[in-house]
């Protein structure tokens, strides 16, 4: 697929939010009174679509790893918080390389609902879609991407 074609759908299909669910996704509309764009009306309709897909994706999930979910424990999460370009990706990095730490992958991020069931078999596929870079500083962009490959993980 040619760097255009990515690019193209990077800021006109796919959007950042479409982990979300149908529910969350009605409420998003409705709180900004449906107000879409029309040059936006593609996008929004993907959103539906997959937005309503994600809601029988996480009713799975839930099902399937419900139990385990409640039962782990999680310690006190690290909050990175800084201003714009001043190295808290850099800083969240090395701290993913510490084995005491857990970081989530960038499709795990973006997909809070799915992505145990969906992250194995739809990295691949969003893969061939994602532009290599983050427009706002050229960042490198990598779905299923983390700096410690053996964070823990529910199985």
């Amino acid at each position: 697929m040619t760097e255009k074609l990515k690019d193209f759908i990077a800021r006109h299909v796919f959007h950042p939010l479409q982990g979300m669910t149908l529910g969350d996704w009605w409420a998003l509309l409705r709180r900004h009174h449906f107000a879409i764009d029309l040059q936006r009306l593609p996008r929004a309709l993907v959103q539906t679509v997959v937005s309503a897909s994600n809601s029988v994706n996480a009713r799975i999930e839930r099902g399937r790893f419900g139990r385990r979910i409640e039962a782990a424990h999680v310690e006190a999460p690290l909050f990175i918080l800084g201003h714009y370009r001043s190295g808290t990706t850099h800083l969240h990095n090395l701290l993913a390389l510490d084995p005491q730490f857990a970081a989530p992958t960038f499709f795990q991020v973006l997909n809070p609902h799915t992505f145990l069931s969906t992250e194995r078999w739809a990295t691949p596929v969003v893969d061939r879609f994602v532009v290599r870079r983050r427009y706002q500083d050229e960042m490198a962009l990598v779905p299923g991407c983390r700096a410690r490959m053996s964070s823990p993980r529910v199985r």
